[in-house]
């Protein structure tokens, strides 16, 4: 099984119920690209689900006022499905504080709604960095990380959630919807054997020995330098003779 085969969407952003999801020009292969870049250069840790101790840049603080308004008018287009919209005035608000948790998790949630998940990660991420008790950071990560499978990444993240609210039924919603999807992965690969492979991957013409009693037909000699690689050289495709094998199959 390969995976889940549904997207967790965060159902408000800030005060602002969203309802739905849309597809935009993001895909998730982009957004997968995005992903696997951000866990490279942060060693792993968005990946991992993890916090850095520290931001990398010191965010700075220019108006916050203006940033605030610019929060407030972002969450309107969001509630209105202005995605793009939405995420131009986050970044502006961003802009004018970097040090708001608030903005950078909003702006994460109107990338799952465009469904640029891996730039929703990067957005969570920092958001968590900035303030570890914001709840919606995990949620909006988990959600993202779900999105693209990384199911074991984004139950941890679902279960920093619940453990901050236990009597949240939809972040427990999303917390069991990662435990079935981690659960069957587990299945699916527990019962991958190598007895479900062909023949012809385990089969080893080499060790192939005739039995003295043996009366059937025989392949007719062919010079071969290695003795030990006969059998091998005749089993190989398109080597065995057919009248051979019509003989073989007329006597049994």
């Amino acid at each position: 099984m390969a995976g889940p085969t549904s997207t967790l969407i965060p159902k408000t952003a800030d005060e602002h119920s969203v309802p739905g999801a849309v597809t935009s020009e993001s895909s998730s292969a982009d957004s997968l690209s995005v992903f696997e870049t951000l866990s490279s250069s942060m060693n792993g840790n968005a990946d991992d689900g993890n916090v850095k101790d520290k931001v990398d840049d010191a965010p700075v603080v220019i108006d916050a006022a203006k940033a605030i308004e610019l929060k407030d008018k972002g969450n309107v287009a969001l509630a209105q499905y202005h995605f793009n919209e939405a995420v131009e005035l986050y970044t502006e608000a961003i802009a004018n504080d970097g040090t708001n948790a608030v903005f950078y998790s909003n702006r994460a949630m109107a990338y799952i709604k465009m469904e640029s998940y891996g730039l929703a990660i990067v957005d969570a991420t920092r958001s968590i960095e900035l303030n570890p008790k914001y709840v919606k950071g995990y949620y909006r990560r988990g959600s993202a990380l779900f999105a693209l499978g990384r199911t074991k990444k984004a139950r941890k993240d679902f279960r920093t959630v619940c453990g901050h609210n236990p009597r949240d039924r939809d972040a427990r919603s999303k917390l069991a919807a990662c435990d079935k999807a981690v659960k069957e992965t587990a299945f699916a690969a527990a019962i991958e054997s190598s007895s479900t492979e062909p023949l012809s991957a385990t089969l080893d013409a080499g060790a192939i020995r005739m039995e003295p009693s043996y009366d059937g037909p025989r392949v007719v000699p062919v010079e071969v330098a290695d003795a030990d690689k006969k059998e091998e050289f005749f089993f190989a495709p398109g080597m065995l003779p057919v009248d051979f094998v019509m003989a073989f199959v007329g006597h049994f």
